[in-house]
């Protein structure tokens, strides 16, 4: 490499030395000019310039530095190149991390020296650490993570666990709007990428089917904060895919039902006993009186026998069918649930609930109905009439039994400000105040293992 083009400087001659000399130190930066046998032959920094003036330059260095510096040194004398290199002066405990340009010092086209300028950086490094470090947490998060510009509805980040959920490569789920994801909440209309965000921004936790790029399916939650970053809003997208969740919910409302129909079997029992006394007693008595029905009676006896006969089997029917209903009932409370949200009847689903429910009721307290002509709702009727026999257990759990006519259960249905109501009423004790807080935790209970947290 040939010599190095002439300084680009102008009427540096016409400084005196000393005010040359003061020109440089008033640069903030330290310099220092090294000869070609390494030796400092000048300094302009925040130390005095005793302690490097007339010193080989590489004593003033870390043993192991040294090597390093004196190749890129070696390169600047040789081949007069414009060198740049951050290296790091102090001990474990203290950092600094120092910037250091090398550039040949020429006269005329003859390399002379070194040139060298060094400012510290550490304040930068800190700066790229805590990025570093943030960015580690970032990409080790769980959840998968959006950084969108609420602008123009583009990611301009996303950690690893995004990309994972999404299904698409990192590069291709970022500086894009990922205008193919689509969530369908449960009961609610399908949300494209701008009104998902709608709702997100708005404070919203959205749980659905979300349908990926390439069309594949997952249970996705979503919720985000939004922010103001230099005059621009962001959102901040939490997202993650719940399928296993469900599961675990499913599983657990089945285990909830199975214990309230274990709750619930005391009284069922007692329930069929009644039925099925009178269906054996009466199908027994129409056999008797068959097989007592003597040859040669006149025909008002047997007209009188046979109405008595089929009178008894209609009672029989009636009380088979009874406990029929029961046991369908029971097997409609056990059952997990379709989740299907459809059009439902409240009364027929309340009717259902108290049918379930009165072998509990009828013995602690009277059962009281002021009940109004509602509209159909939408919602899941296997999960309603659930929510429905877990408050009415509730409220007879409430109350001791045997004092059925000092106590009371009132159900009222309404309608107000278009929505259906159910209140339900009992003479029991009440919550205890400290319980208050906790009345909306899932499966908070007070009640004993086995019974069902109601």
């Amino acid at each position: 490499m040939g010599a190095p083009e002439p300084l680009r400087a102008a009427a540096l001659e016409n400084l005196a030395s000393a005010e040359l000399a003061a020109t440089i130190a008033a640069v903030p930066l330290t310099m220092m000019v090294v000869d070609r046998d390494r030796r400092v032959i000048a300094y302009s920094g925040p130390d005095g310039a005793d302690a490097y003036l007339d010193r080989d330059a590489l004593e003033l260095l870390p043993p192991e530095h040294r090597e390093f510096v004196d190749q890129q040194i070696r390169r600047v004398l040789d081949g007069g190149e414009l060198i740049g290199f951050d290296f790091e002066l102090g001990g474990n405990t203290h950092s600094n991390w120092q910037r250091v340009r090398l550039a040949p010092l020429a006269v005329e086209g003859d390399i002379r020296g070194v040139v060298a300028i060094g400012m510290s950086v550490e304040h930068e490094r800190a700066v790229q650490r805590r990025a570093d470090r943030l960015r580690a947490t970032f990409d080790h998060v769980d959840e998968g993570m959006l950084v969108v510009d609420l602008a123009t509805g583009s990611v301009i980040e996303c950690n690893d666990a995004a990309a994972r959920l999404m299904q698409v490569p990192h590069e291709e789920l970022t500086d894009t709007a990922p205008s193919w994801l689509m969530v369908c909440p449960e009961g609610a209309p399908r949300l494209g990428w701008g009104a998902l965000l709608d709702e997100l921004v708005e404070g919203r936790t959205v749980r659905g089917r979300a349908i990926l790029r390439e069309g594949q399916e997952m249970n996705m939650e979503l919720r985000a904060t939004s922010r103001k970053l230099d005059g621009h809003s962001f959102a901040f997208v939490l997202c993650r895919d719940i399928s296993t969740d469900l599961s675990r919910e499913r599983a657990r409302a089945t285990q909830e039902r199975l214990a309230t129909v274990g709750s619930l079997a005391a009284g069922v029992a007692h329930e069929i006993n009644n039925p099925l006394a009178y269906v054996i007693a009466n199908v027994q008595y129409a056999l008797d009186s068959i097989a007592q029905w003597p040859l040669g009676k006149s025909d008002n006896d047997q007209t009188r026998e046979r109405a008595q006969i089929k009178e008894a089997l209609f009672e029989a029917n009636e009380g088979a069918r009874r406990v029929q209903r029961i046991v369908a009932d029971l097997k409609t409370l056990a059952r997990q649930g379709d989740d299907r949200v459809e059009q439902i009847d409240v009364e027929h689903t309340l009717n259902w609930a108290v049918g379930v429910t009165m072998a509990e009721i009828r013995h602690r307290a009277r059962f009281v109905k002021n009940w109004q002509t509602l509209p159909p709702v939408r919602g899941d009727e296997a999960r309603l009439g659930q929510v429905f026999v877990n408050i009415l257990l509730n409220a007879a759990q409430a109350i001791e039994p045997g004092r059925a006519n000092d106590n009371e259960i009132v159900v009222n249905t309404f309608e107000r400000d278009g929505r259906v109501c159910i209140e339900v009423l009992d003479t029991g004790p009440g919550i205890p105040e400290q319980n208050l807080t906790k009345i909306f935790d899932p499966f908070f209970t007070t009640k004993p293992r086995g019974i069902g947290t109601g």
